[in-house]
């Protein structure tokens, strides 16, 4: 072969090369365009604190709403949307060995304000459980009204009904109890051990989303796979998703860790999961080290979920939530995200 001929021949097999390298490269930057999230509708100041899970309710009465926000010992009180970082109220819980792991609200009940639902582990009694709470707008604090023995999430969405509890057991073999409704009357919490269908599982790693006229459960599995289940049909979306920092070791004296992984939202046929990463790799997940996140939306076609769209954070998503503005039929879903400087984010998106 002449040099002639070898050059010839090393051009187009260089043009291949490079054709192999840069069309999938246009391919996957189109799927990247066409999987972007929607416009952010509003962003919080920085906030300077560790949050560890927000809810958002009718705490106050009226039309407006309001969020709560947790770090370890604290629940602050913001208004919606979070426009300043100086807090309406601030609440210490008065165990100087709490940790709070999450918080829920709901007005259970038409017209009521929505009471505040604080889960918590307090460390010099060993325990878990939650602390209901109402705040008082004349005095413009945080009042404890019950508390039960459970932890408590909504499932399902939001609204009266949608409160399930779950009781953790000292136990290293059976650490979780039964998932049932919560049944709360004036002061008084309870679960209603009368539900004719018994869910199992870890609570805060699934949720219901009622599609087409049937009952579908989604829920994080072993291994942070993303299964959703009816009627003895199952289907797992490829990758890992719903880690979470925010975890606790029970029982306390066993290797057994339960990871409080962010909420997993179903609203307009749309299905939303969160999915943390370490820079670092297993190692670090192993150990609830990570430093990014990601929300993925899911659509369901053709008998399957499909991803819709992926909304990226630089930092870790700690939780998310959908809500419905004062005077807006269209819902907003928000992420709370902490920087690598501890600060707190809250970013919302219209659904």
């Amino acid at each position: 072969m002449s040099f002639e001929h070898f050059l010839i021949q090393w051009k187009k097999e260089r043009a291949i090369r490079w054709g192999l390298i840069f069309l999938p490269s246009l391919f996957f930057s189109s799927i990247s365009l066409a999987l972007s999230a929607p416009p952010i509708a509003w962003k919080s100041p920085p906030l300077h604190l560790d949050a560890v899970d927000f809810a958002v309710g009718n705490f106050i009465g009226g039309e407006s709403f309001q969020l709560a926000l947790a770090s370890n010992r604290k629940i602050f009180l913001y208004s919606y949307p979070v426009v300043s970082s100086s807090p309406v109220s601030v609440y210490v819980m008065p165990e100087s060995q709490s940790r709070i792991l999450s918080l829920t609200a709901s007005p259970l009940g038409a017209g009521s304000k929505a009471k505040l639902f604080v889960t918590y582990y307090d460390g010099a009694l060993g325990q878990v459980g939650t602390r209901v709470f109402e705040f008082s707008l004349s005095q413009k604090i945080w009042k404890p009204l019950a508390q039960i023995p459970y932890v408590v999430r909504g499932i399902g969405g939001t609204g009266a009904g949608s409160l399930f509890c779950q009781q953790l057991l000292d136990n290293g073999s059976f650490p979780l109890s039964a998932i049932y409704p919560l049944a709360y009357k004036g002061s008084y919490s309870s679960a209603d051990k009368s539900y004719n269908q018994v869910l199992s599982r870890w609570l805060y790693s699934q949720t219901a989303v009622h599609l087409k006229g049937q009952d579908l459960f989604a829920a994080i599995v072993p291994g942070n796979r993303l299964e959703i289940s009816s009627q003895g049909k199952e289907w797992t979306i490829p990758g890992s998703y719903g880690q979470s920092p925010n975890r606790l070791r029970w029982p306390v004296s066993s290797s057994h860790i339960l990871e409080f992984s962010p909420r997993i939202l179903f609203k307009n046929g749309l299905l939303f999961v969160v999915k943390n990463e370490s820079r670092w790799g297993f190692l670090a997940e192993s150990f609830g080290l990570f430093d990014r996140g990601k929300i993925s939306s899911f659509e369901w076609r053709d008998e399957d979920f499909e991803r819709n769209w992926t909304a990226d954070f630089p930092g870790v998503v700690s939780d998310i939530d959908w809500v419905y503005p004062s005077a807006s039929k269209s819902p907003q879903i928000i992420a709370l995200w902490i920087g690598s400087s501890k600060k707190t984010h809250l970013w919302a998106f219209n659904l």
